[in-house]
């Protein structure tokens, strides 16, 4: 055998579309060695970064030396618009969090997640290295204090803000943001003022104020008297005047309720709303009264409900004959998201699917369901096609093993039912 004949395919032999496919493969960190290997693949990291993917630091932070990411962020800093760092292990990311300033300057959109170390100069600095950042996710990292929002203030590009988790900070500085569409301030210590400040000076399309124990009846009066473009409202029903800016916000359509304590919220809602709300997610303690049960079944126009409970209780309240009764009643209902329902059964699920003609994503992660539901749903499926769109059933925490996926019963029937096992999306709101 000739030497020519013992050679194998070599990486100069792959063509662009042939790397491309590889590297969609990889995680950041294998891309970081994969530039090391070939100067081949450094075209095709910018075409990652300029498509506008984002650039996860956590593996890099774990298990890069900081001279590599040095390296790395020194040939694609400038390209790089959206950065990540949420799941650290390790504690120590200070020099790494510190390179992004020096070499990122292009950056859009921001998310770290639990960086309790990160100071006020830590923040200034990527801030004023990133003046056209648009969307900012700093939850529950600690350090957040209005001297930080005065920084984050004159970034007047900025649409998103998230800064939820954060006890340090009043609201200071934040009404500056004119361009803020996007606001989520989940368990913080904001006050009454700054909170009133920021609405008379921005049109929000997006409001998370769940536990926001600093705001008072004037705030809310204020919401509803300012937010003309309110869309999306997330909230937490122990407030007294929640009643009233439901009533008053004339274009909401997505409400969370979070930390339900069973009021008249739900009665408010069906009186008001019935026929404009899209999204109802309500967040209770496994157990909620008839008279919530019968409210729920009236939004005859809900396109996503989703019912959680708190700290992974059983839900206690929906069961077959309920399923059955939201499917014939919300007839325009595309997700339906209920993990932890202990009295649905595979029947119950079945004749739902039957009834629920649009549905296209259902969630009943930790049910007692079993392969029998696949089957069932399939045949439903089958006497409809082309009348109704793919179901996608999320069943995390189910009798159904995920090798179930790789039967040819499973791949024959695919095109109409898949099946998800991600606990990610089992706990999606």
């Amino acid at each position: 055998m000739s030497s020519s004949e013992k050679t194998g395919l070599h990486l100069e032999d792959l063509n662009y579309d042939c790397l491309a496919y590889i590297l969609s493969f990889t995680t950041w960190l294998e891309r970081l060695y994969l530039e090391q290997l070939s100067t081949r693949f450094q075209p095709l990291v910018k075409d990652n970064f300029n498509a506008g993917e984002t650039f996860d630091l956590d593996d890099i932070i774990e298990k890069a030396s900081i001279d590599d990411t040095k390296t790395f962020l020194s040939r694609h800093g400038s390209q790089i618009k959206k950065i990540s760092c949420k799941s650290l292990k390790s504690v120590n990311y200070l020099p790494y969090i510190e390179l992004i300033p020096e070499y990122c300057n292009n950056l859009e959109e921001l998310v770290f997640h639990q960086l309790v170390n990160i100071s006020y100069k830590g923040y200034s600095r990527i801030f004023r290295a990133n003046p056209n950042l648009q969307k900012i996710d700093l939850t529950d990292c600690f350090h957040i204090t209005d001297r930080v929002c005065a920084q984050i203030a004159q970034l007047h590009h900025l649409t998103h803000l998230n800064l939820s988790n954060n006890w340090k900070f009043t609201g200071k500085h934040l009404e500056k943001l004119k361009n803020l569409k996007e606001l989520l301030l989940n368990r913080c210590a904001i006050r009454s003022e700054c909170m009133i400040s920021i609405c008379k000076a921005v049109q929000l399309k997006k409001l998370d104020i769940t536990l926001c124990n600093g705001l008072d009846e004037e705030t809310y009066l204020t919401i509803v008297e300012t937010q003309n473009e309110l869309e999306t409202l997330i909230i937490s029903d122990t407030y007294e005047a929640m009643s009233e800016i439901l009533m008053g916000l004339k274009n909401l359509n997505h409400l969370e309720i979070r930390f339900n304590n069973d009021t008249n919220l739900l009665g408010v809602l069906v009186e008001k709303k019935s026929k404009t709300l899209e999204t109802l997610t309500l967040n209770s303690f496994g157990t909620v009264s008839p008279f919530v049960k019968d409210q729920i079944s009236k939004l005859s126009n809900i396109r996503v409900l989703q019912l959680h409970t708190h700290s992974d209780l059983q839900n206690q309240f929906v069961d077959d004959e309920y399923l059955l009764e939201i499917a014939k009643n919300c007839s325009e209902l595309r997700q339906f998201i209920c993990p932890r329902a202990g009295l649905v059964t595979v029947e119950g699920v079945a004749a739902f699917v039957s009834f629920a003609t649009n549905l296209e994503k259902v969630n009943f992660s930790y049910c007692d369901l079993t392969e029998q539901v696949y089957d069932d749903i399939v045949k439903i499926l089958e006497k409809e096609v082309g009348l109704r769109k793919p179901l996608r059933l999320c069943v995390y925490g189910t009798k159904i093993s995920p090798d179930f996926i790789k039967t040819s019963e499973y791949r024959s029937h695919r095109h109409l039912l898949t099946l998800c096992f991600d606990d990610h999306y089992s706990r999606k709101l």
